[in-house]
C-alpha cells in the first residue's frame, strides 16, 4: 500500500511523522504499510538512525499518537480565549501535544510545546484573542478600563455585569435587554432587584452597568477587534440616542434640586439667626430688669 488513513489524516509512503516511544516524540519515515484484520500494520525507520526500525499496528476507532512532520517558517496567528481568573490569563488548546498553553499576554509568544519537534519550535506563535460573543468582548473591555482607571475591586463589577446578562441575578432581565441597557432599565433593577444588586457586592450590578454605559460613550475601548467593529458602534449609537438626553436631564435636574436645597438652607441660617438674636436680646432685658429690682 501506499498510504493510509488513521483519523482523518491520509498518510503516504516516504512521509515523514512524529511518534511517541516512552513518552518522546521522535521522527520517523514511513518505509512500509500493510493491513491485517482491517488494521494497519506500518514500519517505520528513524529519521535520525536509518539501522533503528518499528512497526506498529494503527487499530481502527483508536487513537495513537501519530503527525505529520512539519514546521512553521513564519509565526503563525493563534485565536485564544480568556481562562476565568482573577488575573488575565489567555489560554489555547494546543492540537500539537494535546495540552491548554496558558499565557500572560497577547502577540508574540515562544513555544511551550515540550518536544523540540513542535511545529512552532523555530517561529513561537502569535495569540490573538477570540470572544463567544459580543458580550464576552465588551465585558473584557470593561476589565481593561476599570484596571486602567484603577478602580479597587474590578473583579466584582466584571462578576456582577456577567451574572446580569447570563440570568443568575435579576431573572431573565439582563438576558432579555443587555448590553442595550438605559438609565432606566438600571432604575428598573433598583427598584425591582433590590436584593440581587445587594448580593452584587453592595451594589456592583448597577455601578458596573453605569460604567459600561460611560466607558462606550466615551470611546474608551481598548481592546479593538474588527469583528466586533459594527456592534460596538450599534451599541454607541444606541447609548448616545437613549442616554446622553437622560444623563443631561439628570444633572439638570440635580443642579436645580441643589439650588433649591441651598435656598432652603439659607433661609434656614436666617430664620435661625433671628431666632438667636431675639433670644440673646430676650435674655440680656431680663437681665437688666433683675439688676433693676
Amino acid at each position: 500500500m501506499q498510504h493510509f488513513t488513521y483519523n482523518g489524516v491520509t498518510f503516504n509512503i516516504t512521509d515523514i511523522v512524529l511518534l511517541k516511544y516512552k513518552s518522546r516524540i521522535l521522527k520517523y519515515i514511513i518505509t512500509n504499510i500493510t493491513t491485517k484484520d482491517n488494521d494497519y500494520i506500518v514500519k517505520f525507520t528513524s529519521y535520525d538512525y536509518d539501522y533503528i526500525t518499528r512497526t506498529v499496528k494503527f487499530e481502527v476507532g483508536k487513537k495513537k499518537f501519530i503527525k505529520k512532520y512539519f514546521i512553521y517558517e513564519d509565526t503563525p496567528n493563534i485565536k485564544c480565549t480568556l481562562l476565568k481568573s482573577k488575573h488575565i490569563i489567555y489560554k489555547f488548546h494546543c492540537s500539537f501535544c494535546n495540552t491548554i498553553h496558558k499565557h500572560n499576554y497577547l502577540g508574540h509568544q515562544d513555544c511551550r510545546c515540550v518536544s523540540i519537534h513542535s511545529p512552532y519550535s523555530r517561529s513561537g506563535y502569535n495569540l490573538q484573542l477570540e470572544f463567544e460573543n459580543f458580550n464576552e468582548y465588551l465585558l473584557y473591555n470593561f476589565q481593561l478600563y476599570l484596571q486602567k482607571n484603577n478602580f479597587n475591586g474590578w473583579s466584582s463589577y466584571k462578576l456582577s455585569v456577567r451574572k446580569f446578562y447570563e440570568g443568575s441575578v435579576c431573572k431573565d432581565y439582563g438576558k432579555k435587554h443587555f448590553p442595550y441597557i438605559t438609565y432606566e432599565n438600571i432604575n428598573y433593577i433598583k427598584q425591582n432587584f433590590k436584593t440581587d444588586n445587594l448580593e452584587c457586592s453592595n451594589g456592583c450590578l448597577v455601578a458596573g452597568l453605569r460604567k459600561i454605559i460611560d466607558m462606550v460613550l466615551s470611546k474608551h475601548i481598548l481592546h479593538n477587534d474588527l469583528i466586533y467593529k459594527k456592534d460596538l458602534n450599534k451599541l454607541f449609537k444606541f447609548y448616545k440616542k437613549h442616554n446622553n438626553n437622560n444623563s443631561k436631564l439628570q444633572k439638570t435636574t440635580t443642579t436645580k434640586l441643589d439650588n433649591k436645597d441651598k435656598k432652603i438652607l439659607l433661609q434656614k441660617i436666617i430664620t435661625d439667626y433671628h431666632y438667636e438674636n431675639n433670644q440673646n436680646n430676650q435674655n440680656n432685658q431680663n437681665n437688666q430688669n433683675n439688676k433693676i429690682n
